[in-house]
Formats: C-alpha cells, sequence, structure tokens
C-alpha cells in the first residue's frame, strides 16, 4: 500500500478497520475471510446493507466497503489493487487510455 501512494492517515484507517473486522470474525468463530463475512460485517458496524450495494453510496459508505473489497482482492490476486487513479496518465500507453 505504502508503494502505491497510501498516506500514513489511510494506513491507520484500513489497520483500524481491519482489526475491529478480525475481532468481528474471532466473535464468530470464523477462520477465513469470505465476501459473505466482510458483507456481514460492514452490515452490523456501518448499517450498508447488500441491497443498497446497487444505489449511488456516500464517499463514507464507499469507504466502508474498500475495506472488504481490498481483502477480497489480495485474496483473489495476492497483492492490492488500486481501483481509483487521480490520474489518467498514469497509463501511458493509448491503448489503455482509450479504455479507460
Amino acid at each position: 500500500m505504502i508503494r502505491l501512494g497510501y498516506t500514513e492517515c489511510t494506513l491507520n484507517f484500513y489497520r483500524g478497520r481491519w482489526q475491529k473486522l478480525l475481532h468481528y470474525a474471532q466473535e464468530r468463530g470464523e477462520t477465513h475471510y469470505s465476501e459473505r463475512l466482510g458483507i456481514d460485517f460492514v452490515e452490523k458496524y456501518f448499517n450498508i446493507f447488500e441491497k443498497d450495494f446497487d444505489r449511488t453510496l456516500s464517499q463514507s459508505e464507499t469507504q466502508e466497503l474498500c475495506i472488504i473489497r481490498m481483502i477480497g482482492d489480495f485474496q483473489l490476486h495476492s497483492t492490492i489493487l488500486r481501483r481509483y487513479y487521480n490520474h489518467k496518465e498514469i497509463l501511458t500507453d493509448s491503448c489503455f487510455i482509450e479504455i479507460q
């Protein structure tokens, strides 16, 4: 995450939320992360319900969902994926810029 340019403040935010998620998993007796566990976590702690995922979410709601999505991405790809870039110019090949 440091390599991707996440700030110390953001890193602390994620650490705190992941600790809360870990505690939640331990309370439930879960030993492995699953999307269901993540969804149940955001429903319980942040009142963001799965049925609301299709509507436009506030920035704070989106940020809470990033917590569980990032873990899922890591589980699938063994790396942290950056979902948002401030500058499209990061992708320098014109083919990729057009796709984006």
